[in-house]
């Protein structure tokens, strides 16, 4: 396995295009963080100057919650991982590197878990980011900081890894099925912003929670923060156990998919 990831990480070595867009990426995701709390507190100072009604000044950045809104707002950047990783995909087809590597001895399914260990690798990296930018934020912005504050709530962490990873297995479906970046990242914007909008708001209520990005997207769900509960408005502290196990089903149908259209397609 580390074989086939080393392999990967030897065409990525010289790839520009990646390392420029995945470090605009981890710097955007990074930006999104340390800046969320500056944007809170203008809206928040402006409301106070316009409203009679005061609005308490809140941190987002407070342990345990933190662990919650970090991994919530990650959620939003999500695309331009999955346009990324559909760029990685795609070349491969358009410079025929795929024929290359298999002329060279590798499988098909040696290619296909090269790229599954790449996607395993870069959801890993972003987790341990969103960790790290937690820990230190949290630091500097808790007051009476104790260890077990620190870890409450850190399984938000986990949640996310779990939800980039299904949703990347959801997008090399997609670049497999297509092979073209221009079309690929096509139907993915179009799904996401379109196409499952009009289905969630068309289908039954009780339907809605199992369409994938729908699923993906509820397993870590709007923070409870102070802002929301002094409107009266709760949100679960929690992830949606539901989701998570009908998100592990449509990750099971798109890897699956994703295989038999390795094997089947002409390279």
């Amino acid at each position: 396995m580390f074989h086939l990831l080393n392999i990967e990480f030897k065409k990525l070595f010289k790839y520009k295009t990646f390392w420029i867009l995945t470090g605009l990426f981890f710097l955007l995701t990074a930006l999104v963080f340390f800046g969320i709390q500056g944007f809170i507190d203008e809206v928040t100072s402006d409301t106070n100057r316009r409203s009679p009604i005061a609005i308490p000044t809140m941190s987002i950045y407070n342990f345990p919650d933190i662990w919650h809104n970090i991994t919530f707002l990650a959620g939003y950047l999500k695309t331009i991982l999955g346009i990324i990783f559909i760029i990685l995909m795609t070349n491969e087809y358009h410079f025929k590197t795929v024929r290359h590597n298999i002329i060279n001895g590798l499988s098909r399914m040696d290619y296909l878990k090269g790229k599954t260990m790449l996607m395993l690798t870069l959801s890993f990296v972003l987790a341990v980011i969103i960790l790290v930018v937690g820990l230190i934020l949290g630091i500097k912005s808790t007051p009476n900081l104790t260890f077990a504050v620190a870890l409450e709530k850190m399984l938000f962490v986990a949640g996310y890894l779990f939800e980039t990873i299904a949703y990347l297995v959801f997008v090399m479906f997609i670049a497999i099925m297509l092979r073209r970046a221009g079309l690929a990242i096509g139907l993915l914007l179009l799904y996401t912003y379109i196409i499952e909008p009009i289905l969630a708001y068309k289908l039954p209520d009780d339907i809605v929670p199992y369409l994938p990005l729908q699923a993906i997207g509820n397993i870590i769900q709007v923070p409870n923060t102070q802002l929301m509960r002094l409107f009266g408005v709760e949100f679960s502290e929690g992830m949606s156990v539901a989701a998570i196990f009908i998100t592990l089903g449509w990750t099971v149908v798109f890897a699956l998919s994703s295989i038999m259209l390795m094997k089947k397609k002409d390279l």
